[in-house]
């Protein structure tokens, strides 16, 4: 091993994934992590496997019509901080900053992450937005010339993206300061990368203020705890990437596959975590959120429950059981329900109706809808948004459909507006001084 670190840099190491395995394994984030689970399987219409291949095994899409029908009313809808003049003189400065922001945002999809972070936000409840300078660079081929038939070519760099970038990271690779009950009181963060390693030392290899990125090789924990797993490649070629931020002293370190590349104070002017948190319901107290899954999944399960034993009942309506009397000769192959079928039964003479009585189950109860149409009233009354807000017009006029669509909205609108008044402008903040200070 070419690798030997000093003092500092042995420290430093220790210090991060000592941290860093207090935050994985600490319990609020554990209990969350099944939760986010359950939720991502609500969404994608999971579903166990069943011993019998006749039993119904429905899953029904209440999560993901609800969560469906919040995306569709809110898609349209710019989630974006601008700066408000607190007197006339102020007046040029926000008008130029707000040009700025608006475009940076519409050149580098702003729009989008914050899409997919409040999607990810509805089906798990809490979402993660980090917010940095992207320097994307790379060298290629350039043809230049041709030469006796022959393409002559010479190294060139490009610049894919230098620009401020809110990005969207998936909960499992942002781990928060367990003591935080709101981003604004975390004192430190991890952001995990799983990165392949040749795309690591052409990210790392150059990247100002990183060094002894030559002896990071591919290996460390390159799994992730979460319903979706990781692709594998067939080299397994990742390296695992800890970035360690902390407010409290001014640190930011990077340590990959036990090997510190980055020991220094936080590369931004603000000198704050550089993450904003996104949420469906707030819980008091708790830094982590509630999404629709979560909230309504009881509910739905036993939904679910009374509509795959009505399935069965319908199942057993068909391919009947019946009563055999001993005495008559039938094997159970005679009795699969197939077209045309016909079951020989000699009855010596005998009612036919003795041999075999079918087993009638009669016909489904008016309470079964009723039981049904309860529980979907109650899952619509836990996270007050109807699929059917489209289609609310039910013959009434179109001011009353009107007034009853806006009644229908008002649970998706207080969602936006709370996400607006807390993650929005902090995102904000952290722009105004990415964008305007980063070279001061």
């Amino acid at each position: 091993n070419r690798y030997k670190p000093n003092k500092r840099q042995r420290a430093v190491r220790r210090q991060v994934y000592q941290r860093y395995y207090w935050l994985r394994d600490d319990s609020l984030r554990t209990e969350a992590e099944a939760d986010w689970e359950l939720a991502d399987k609500e969404y994608n219409m999971f579903r166990d496997s069943v011993d019998d291949d006749w039993r119904a095994n429905l899953h029904l899409p209440d999560a993901f019509a609800a969560i469906q029908a919040q995306m569709q009313e809110t898609i349209e809808r710019k989630s974006r901080p601008s700066l408000t003049p607190t007197e006339e003189s102020d007046e040029p400065i926000a008008e130029f900053a707000n040009a700025v922001i608006a475009y940076n945002m519409n050149n580098t999809g702003y729009d989008y992450q914050y899409f997919l972070a409040k999607l990810a936000a509805a089906i798990r409840g809490t979402s993660f937005l980090c917010n940095y300078w992207r320097e994307d660079k790379r060298v290629v081929k350039d043809p230049v010339s041709v030469e006796d038939g022959e393409i002559k070519y010479q190294d060139k760099e490009i610049v894919d993206f230098d620009d401020d970038y809110t990005e969207w990271v998936p909960n499992e690779f942002i781990y928060i300061d367990e003591k935080a009950k709101h981003i604004d009181e975390a004192n430190d963060m991890f952001r995990r990368e799983i990165i392949n390693i040749e795309e690591f030392h052409r990210i790392y290899d150059y990247k100002l203020g990183f060094f002894d990125t030559e002896f990071v090789t591919q290996g460390g924990d390159t799994s992730n705890r979460s319903y979706f797993q990781l692709p594998k490649d067939v080299t397994e070629q990742d390296v695992e990437v800890l970035h360690y931020c902390n407010r409290s002293f001014d640190a930011y370190w990077v340590v990959a596959n036990n090997v510190t590349v980055y020991d220094g104070p936080l590369p931004t002017k603000h000198k704050e975590l550089p993450v904003a948190v996104l949420y469906q319901y707030r819980v008091p107290g708790r830094f982590w959120g509630l999404g629709i899954p979560k909230v309504i999944h009881y509910l739905s399960e036993e939904r679910k429950t009374i509509r795959n034993l009505n399935m069965d009942r319908q199942k057993l309506q068909i391919n009947k059981m019946f009563l055999h009397n001993t005495s008559f000769d039938i094997d159970d192959e005679d009795l699969v329900a197939r077209p045309h079928g016909l079951i020989s039964v000699d009855t010596g003479g005998q009612d036919i109706r003795a041999s075999l009585v079918p087993v009638e189950y009669g016909d489904v109860p008016a309470s079964y809808f009723k039981t049904e149409e309860i529980l979907l009233e109650d899952i619509r009354r836990a996270h007050g948004i109807d699929d059917r807000i489209q289609g609310v017009n039910m013959g009434g006029t179109a001011t009353e459909a009107a007034i009853l669509k806006e009644s229908a909205l008002k649970r998706v609108n207080m969602i936006s507006v709370i996400s607006e008044m807390d993650t929005v402008i902090r995102i904000g903040r952290l722009k105004w001084s990415s964008l305007f200070l980063k070279n001061l």
